[in-house]
């Protein structure tokens, strides 16, 4: 009975490893693809020109829905067969506010069919207005779907539907673990009451359990030499199993062992529904029963033995007790051994997830460090408040993570170096849904998402998304408001100067009370004060992506030259790592007259000739285009430019009669070059 039962212990071990894997497996692909719908929803669908069409669709009769309807597909079929190809959409679905079809982009013919009674995930995102995601059954196909109520200045339009078919779901779980093979059945009374006439023949009877289906399409990915092992999988255990939606794994030995790992899967509705079945070769199994067969034998050996010489036995009665030593011993390996296999892949989560982070802090030059240091302010406070070596360690991560959501976040706003709009900060605002919808869906990080959840929440209730104040906020979230507060005071935006370290604990303590916890301020005064501040700290870019990135901001449209405002921070900050020593204004004399005589269009045309002509002919300086028809040149060094002989060059690439001025300027030092823009807006004026 003892070896029985560490044989059970350990056997249990192996299933519970497999099922956890497999469900991991399943949650990271959906994640995923969540992500995916995500990104889908914010950039393509609430795109003023959808919204403008939306926007009509609750007023309109019946021959105008039809025209809406057309004039949607044809704003949408160049998105969607490209969200086909690129990220697997299988359906892209809009939906009335009262549940009927409005446009199905895989099926444009058929709308205006009620789906209230059939889709329990439309009828919740328009009677509840609320996003739903998860398995659910349909017509046609089966698939995981992602359902956003659209909602567009407080005035509900309808839903949308971002849809994968479990085929795109496997697909990508193959694509990734090649050495396992995926099986996918559905209820069949769920094929039975859903599914139309037309469609059944897409569904095959499973040879697992004959109360599921396989869905054809599925199934086709399945890897063949799996097939006979389908058949073994048809027993009474499995069936046991099945019928309460447990998750369990078996060992089958053919040529070769294998095991089977079933995971039940819930709809919308959070029904069992379906199960996700992998196979994959594996010898732990049949291993750890040899193993325990010879004990058995070889324990029942020594039994045999000890009847018989019992006197003999009993003096050697320390053979026994090293056997048992041994198998101790045995069990501790095997365990230590599973031990480091769900540490590495607890390892490969961490991996996964902080990668996730470095390709945020990619994005944007301020928000890499300001991560790090936030983790570190908090780690600092939470220390000095008493928190134990757990909580310290669970906040510091959950302040690395806690921007995390910022990945899905448009670059037009996440690196706009300047005041945000209402719209843009409503964007920004989402962040702290993503991260916590992200972390959401990984155990090992599930205990921080309260933290990054309300790190936006203040204690007087005027914080976001949720609105909640004092004691409702948790305490390690009080504490990281305070860290990424601090933080932002103290360094520097472009748009925004740091505050000096003794005033940003002043603004710190008048805000104890009022938007945070008195104790987490009290305590962050006595840690920051007298803390070094590293000034270099900047949203400036260090590299030439960063700078083409930023400088997207600074872009003329007309010519693609920067603009003013970049010639600002050329000369205030040093932009590009260097300095300049002399500029040239070069303009256009009397343009408006040739504007009047020729057409703006043409003289959009002579802009554009010039600033090219000026880009070829002074590659190794800077060119702006600051007004309508004058442009600046910075060199590094000491060059004046020749009006005849730059008058002369122009009319070879020009063929219409442009008179062009040059006015020289030289900078000597730091205050020339502050003031250069003030010289050159008076001169030009």
């Amino acid at each position: 009975s003892y070896m029985y039962g560490i044989y059970e212990e350990h056997r249990k071990n192996l299933i519970d490893n497999h099922t956890v894997e497999l469900s991991n497996l399943y949650q990271g692909a959906i994640t995923t693809f969540r992500l995916n719908a995500k990104a889908v929803f914010d950039n393509i669908i609430m795109r003023p020109d959808t919204l403008m069409i939306l926007r009509q669709l609750p007023d309109a009769d019946a021959a105008k829905t039809t025209q809406l309807h057309d004039e949607l597909y044809a704003v949408m079929q160049q998105r969607y067969d490209n969200l086909k190809e690129s990220l697997y959409i299988r359906q892209l679905h809009f939906h009335q506010s009262d549940g009927r079809s409005f446009l199905r982009m895989h099926r444009r013919e058929k709308y205006g069919d009620p789906l209230f009674d059939v889709r329990y995930s439309v009828k919740v995102a328009n009677t509840e207005k609320r996003y739903v995601e998860g398995f659910e059954e349909g017509r046609i196909f089966n698939g995981y779907r992602y359902v956003y109520p659209i909602i567009d200045e407080g005035r509900h339009l309808g839903s949308v539907e971002i849809s994968v078919s479990m085929n795109a779901i496997i697909h990508q779980l193959t694509q990734i673990f090649r050495d396992k093979s995926f099986y996918f059945m559905v209820d069949k009374k769920i094929i039975g009451d859903k599914v139309f006439l037309s469609e059944k023949s897409n569904y095959l009877q499973s040879i697992v359990d004959e109360g599921y289906f396989v869905d054809n399409e599925v199934y086709m990915m399945f890897d063949i030499q799996y097939d006979e092992y389908l058949e073994a999988l048809n027993d009474p255990t499995v069936h046991q199993a099945i019928s309460e939606h447990r998750s369990l794994a078996e060992s089958i030995s053919h040529h070769h062992t294998v095991v089977a790992t079933f995971l039940p899967i819930r709809n919308v509705e959070q029904r069992f529904v379906a199960y996700l079945i992998s196979f994959e070769k594996n010898a732990h199994f049949a291993t750890h029963k040899k193993q325990f067969t010879y004990q058995v034998i070889f324990s029942l050996l020594i039994t045999s033995f000890a009847l018989s010489l019992l006197y003999y036995l009993m003096e050697r009665s320390n053979i026994i007790a090293k056997e048992r030593t041994r198998l101790d011993r045995l069990v501790k390996k095997r365990t230590q051994e599973l031990n480091i296999v769900q540490e590495e892949r607890l390892q490969s989560y961490r991996d996964i997830i902080f990668a996730m982070v470095n390709l945020t802090e990619e994005r944007d030059t301020y928000t890499a460090g300001h991560t790090r240091r936030v983790a570190q302010y908090s780690q600092m406070i939470a220390e000095k408040m008493g928190y134990g070596d757990a909580d310290v360690k669970r906040l510091y991560e959950a302040a690395v993570l806690h921007d995390i959501g910022k990945i899905v976040t448009p670059d037009s706003v996440l690196l706009k170096p300047g005041s945000l709009t209402y719209r843009e900060y409503e964007i920004i605002k989402n962040h702290v849904n993503v991260g916590e919808s992200i972390l959401k869906s990984i155990h090992l990080y599930s205990d921080l998402v309260d933290i990054v959840k309300y790190h936006h929440e203040r204690y007087d209730g005027s914080g976001y998304p949720y609105g909640i104040k004092g004691d409702e906020i948790p305490p390690l979230a009080r504490i990281l408001a305070v860290a990424d507060t601090f933080d932002a005071m103290t360094t520097n935006r472009i748009y925004k100067p740091r505050k000096e370290l003794d005033i940003a604990l002043e603004e710190l303590q008048s805000l104890a009370g009022i938007q945070y916890d008195r104790d987490v301020v009290a305590a962050a005064l006595e840690v920051f004060r007298g803390i070094h501040i590293n000034i270099a700290i900047t949203q400036l870019p260090t590299n030439v992506i960063e700078e083409e990135r930023l400088s997207h901001f600074f872009k003329d449209p007309l010519t693609g030259l920067f603009n003013l405002k970049y010639l600002h921070l050329v000369l205030e900050y040093g932009m590009d790592g260097q300095h300049f020593s002399s500029a040239n204004i070069i303009s256009i004399k009397d343009f408006t007259s040739f504007n009047n005589a020729y057409s703006w269009e043409l003289g959009d045309t002579v802009l554009q000739e010039l600033s090219g002509f000026l880009m070829r002919s002074f590659s190794e300086s800077m060119v702006f285009r600051i007004f309508g028809n004058d442009f600046v040149v910075l060199h590094k060094s000491s060059l004046k430019i020749e009006l005849g002989e730059l008058q002369k060059k122009f009319k070879k690439v020009c063929k219409y009669d442009i008179t062009l001025a040059v006015h020289h300027y030289e900078m000597h030092g730091e205050d020339d070059r502050k003031t250069l823009i003030t010289r050159l807006e008076e001169e030009i004026g």
